[in-house]
């Protein structure tokens, strides 16, 4: 056993940097924005700060910082008038700056917000959309931003919680690694993804443009990169499909959700763009920057190369990956149980294979995890058919549809 941990400096490092950030947005307005609004206070300290510039961007729809916070405060009016404070609410967020307005709003108002993308399949969001009362009455504040995982550890569910001391001194450290230089930041990352909305967050808080580009159309891409954006931030199936043109005059590409090939890493770096691989899960938060460990994280490598990942967030947690340490640093990220890493997204063969057997037309069923050049691995099917029975690909894919993510349908499916 193995054991990686943080430097020893790394929380004296963080909680400077942390105090940095605070005087430069007023000791006083920070701890107001943090006491009200929780995990979403950069929202208001960019109001306070730089209430005119503009925040966010959505194609051709810009909101300023100022608006951005006023919107938030209007809804949240609303939404404690309808719920109790503590209820956990789904807030549906499709990479529009409305749905981020909404998810601001409800933390703002009390709530616990979970935040719920594209990338799941109907069943999955039906659990998630009602709202879920508190079991007891929680004591007033803002309430908590609350991603979801990518299938670690099965089905898509919340994670994360309070904003404890350890956690602020993580973040802080992650901020000071990063080291957002001045310009607008291309968003590629989905915002209901934790390394999505983590950036989304670090942009309002340094006051640079964030540039909304998950789920834009093919046609449509082009025009983010009028903004000449000097920070890119994807998972590496998005970034490997950037051209040189597109990343010229590109100061930092910040990768995460998956691993990131050094074959690709080197052609992000060719038009002088320094390069960040960050790796962690949605119950921890990113523990590692080109494999050197976040203030308070610790990682724990067994013998057979499995992981073990400790955080002020959470602690011993199997992500179900294998690596090694290698001058002090993790390399070679990658996974180690039956799951698979596709596009960012961690995937179970076995609920697709269930899905696909529970058809009543299905005699048997076979899913296999195949390389892919863009998305690292995808699911391939072959389906066996009952006797007499008649089912055509567009059928089981529409089925297929009602249960499953995007990214749990098969790439390749056989029927026979």
């Amino acid at each position: 056993m193995t054991t990686l941990r943080a430097a020893p400096g790394s929380r004296i490092r963080a909680l400077l940097h942390l105090l940095r950030l605070a005087r430069v947005a007023g000791l006083r307005r920070t701890a107001s924005a943090v006491a009200a609004w929780g995990a979403a206070a950069p929202v208001a300290i960019a109001a306070h700060a730089h209430p005119d510039a503009v925040a966010l961007v959505r194609g051709e729809v810009a909101v300023t910082a100022g608006e951005l916070a006023r919107r938030a405060e209007l809804r949240a009016a609303e939404l404690a008038e309808q719920h109790v404070r503590g209820t956990r609410i789904g807030v549906e967020v499709d990479g529009g700056i409305g749905g981020l307005v909404e998810l601001f709003a409800a933390v703002r108002a009390g709530l616990d917000a979970v935040p719920l993308g594209p990338r799941l399949s109907p069943a999955d969001a039906d659990t998630l959309r009602d709202p879920v009362a508190p079991a007891r009455a929680r004591r007033r504040g803002p309430g908590r931003l609350l991603p979801l995982t990518t299938g670690t550890t099965g089905a898509p569910h919340p994670t994360g919680g309070a904003l404890r001391p350890g956690t602020v001194l993580q973040l802080a450290d992650l901020d000071h690694r990063i080291a957002l230089p001045a310009g607008p930041v291309l968003l590629l990352a989905p915002p209901d993804h934790g390394h999505g909305l983590s950036m989304l967050l670090a942009c309002l808080l340094h006051g640079e443009t964030g540039v909304l580009g998950a789920g834009l159309p093919p046609e449509r891409r082009s025009a983010m990169f009028a903004a000449r954006p000097a920070t890119v931030t994807g998972v590496p199936a998005q970034l490997a499909r950037l051209t040189a043109p597109q990343l010229d005059g590109v100061e930092l590409v910040v990768s995460g959700s998956s691993r990131l090939d050094p074959g690709l890493a080197a052609r992000l770096r060719a038009g002088g763009a320094r390069v960040l691989d960050c790796y962690g899960t949605s119950e921890t938060g990113t523990v590692a920057v080109d494999g050197v460990l976040v203030a308070g994280c610790r990682i724990r490598v067994a013998g057979d190369g499995t992981l073990r990942l400790g955080s002020p967030a959470r602690r011993g947690f199997s992500p179900g990956d294998r690596g090694a340490v290698i001058g002090g640093r993790l390399h070679g990220v990658a996974r180690a149980d039956a799951r698979a890493d596709s596009g960012g997204e961690t995937v179970d063969p076995a609920r697709l294979l269930a899905s696909l057997t529970a058809m009543p037309e299905v005699r048997e069923a076979r899913v296999t995890i195949a390389p892919h050049e863009l998305l690292g691995s995808v699911l391939h099917a072959e389906v066996e058919l009952r006797a007499g029975a008649e089912l055509a690909e567009a059928a089981v894919r529409a089925r297929l549809g009602e249960t499953l993510s995007r990214a749990e349908h098969p790439r390749v499916l056989r029927i026979r």
